[in-house]
C-alpha cells in the first residue's frame, strides 16, 4: 500500500479557522468573551456590499488582555480557505483594552508575520509594511478604548483606519491582506 502524503494547511489557515470557530451565539463562551461588543454586520463603502462578522475573540498575552478583534467578511464565505482564497472585501477590527505601545504592536506584527508568512510573501509586502510601520510609530500605538480596522477592498487595496479615520493611501493588494 503506498501512503498518500497529505499537504497541511498553513498556519494563517489555522489561524482562520479558530478565529471562524468562534461564531457569535456560541453558548460555550465565557462571560468576558460574551461582553465583546461588535456589530453583527458593516460595509466598507455607502452601498457597499454586506459583510457579517464571522468570528470574534479576545487576545491575551501571558494573561493580560490586550484588545478585542472581529474579522468580517461576505456571508457566503463559509470557511478560512474560502476566505484567503476568495478576491472579497473583509475587515478586522481590533479594539483595544489597554494602552498598547508602538513597540508591543510591531513585536505583535512581526511575530505573527513571522509565524504565519513564508519568505517569499514577507518579501512581497515589505515595502508596505513598511508604511504601516511608520504610521503605528507615528501614531504612538494605540491607546486605550482606541479602534483600528484593517479594510481589504479588491482593485483598491489595504486600508488601515485608526478610530474610524483611515491613515494614509491605501495599501499593496491581496498579498498584503
Amino acid at each position: 500500500l503506498k501512503s498518500k502524503q497529505i499537504p497541511s494547511p498553513s498556519r494563517r489557515t489555522c489561524i482562520l479557522t479558530c478565529l471562524l470557530a468562534l461564531l457569535p451565539g456560541t453558548s460555550g463562551l465565557a462571560a468576558s468573551e460574551q461582553a465583546l461588543r461588535f456589530p453583527d454586520a458593516v460595509r466598507l463603502a455607502p452601498g457597499g456590499p454586506r459583510l457579517a462578522r464571522r468570528g470574534s475573540g479576545r487576545f491575551r498575552f501571558f494573561f493580560v488582555p490586550y484588545y478585542d478583534c472581529a474579522l468580517y467578511t461576505l456571508p457566503e464565505l463559509q470557511d478560512a480557505q474560502e476566505v484567503l482564497a476568495v478576491d472579497a472585501p473583509r475587515r478586522l477590527i481590533i479594539d483595544a483594552l489597554r494602552q498598547i505601545t508602538a513597540f508591543e504592536f510591531l513585536w505583535g506584527l512581526d511575530q505573527g508575520l513571522a509565524d504565519n508568512s513564508t519568505r517569499a510573501e514577507l518579501k512581497a509586502v515589505q515595502r508596505d509594511l513598511e508604511r504601516v510601520r511608520a504610521i503605528v510609530r507615528e501614531a504612538g500605538g494605540l491607546e486605550r478604548g482606541m479602534r483600528g480596522a484593517l479594510d481589504y477592498l479588491p482593485g483598491i487595496g489595504v486600508r488601515l483606519l485608526l478610530n474610524d479615520r483611515p491613515q494614509g493611501p491605501a495599501l499593496g493588494g491581496k498579498p498584503l491582506a
